[in-house]
């Protein structure tokens, strides 16, 4: 009994483990890229993700990493994670620009930077919201006023004042006030 003991530990010590944890890669790239490409299949999107980008971080000479990096992309898209798939769109497109998928990428990553603003404008509801209505006999004038913008970038700033504009909003009253 101790020696077999003895010989399953020297043998597991020099070979390791088989299957990867939740903190190792597997050991072979197409390992990696394969187990990634199963939990993209079962629909474990954000897991998937992270499993591409282990195989980007571990090997990082992979001929698997351009479809591997698009994939985990893709991955972050699929579960919704519209700012990371831009992200991850935009270092694939950064790091294979003459890859055949660049220009399916670019469109790719419009689509997620338009998914992200629209997930990230305001709330206005027309009927009972914070909409103000003043009419001077010229014209009517459909106002808001906002507190703070959620956005992080000029950008995302602009897709949320054209979603109020999508809303009819056309005046926004932005409160500002000096704080130390």
């Amino acid at each position: 009994m101790v020696l077999v003991l003895a010989v399953l530990f020297i043998s597991f010590s020099f070979t390791g483990p088989v299957l990867a944890g939740p903190d190792k890669a597997y050991f072979t790239d197409s390992g990696q890229f394969s187990y990634a490409k199963f939990l993209a299949g079962e629909g474990d999107y954000i897991v998937a993700a992270r499993e591409f980008e282990r195989l980007v971080e571990h090997f990082p000479s992979s001929p698997l990493l351009p479809e591997a990096q698009f994939r985990m992309a893709e991955a972050y898209f699929k579960a919704g994670l519209y700012h990371e798939a831009e992200h991850s769109y935009s270092l694939f497109l950064a790091n294979f620009s003459d890859n055949p998928m660049a220009g399916a990428v670019r469109i790719l990553i419009e689509e997620a930077k338009e998914k992200y603003l629209k997930e990230k404008l305001p709330v206005v509801v027309l009927d009972d919201g914070p909409l103000y209505e003043i009419d001077d006999g010229d014209r009517t004038i459909r106002a808001v006023q906002v507190m703070i913008f959620d956005g992080k970038s000029y950008a995302e700033v602009d897709g949320e004042l054209k979603g109020l504009k999508e809303a009819g909003v056309d005046t926004v009253i932005v409160r500002v006030f000096h704080n130390r």
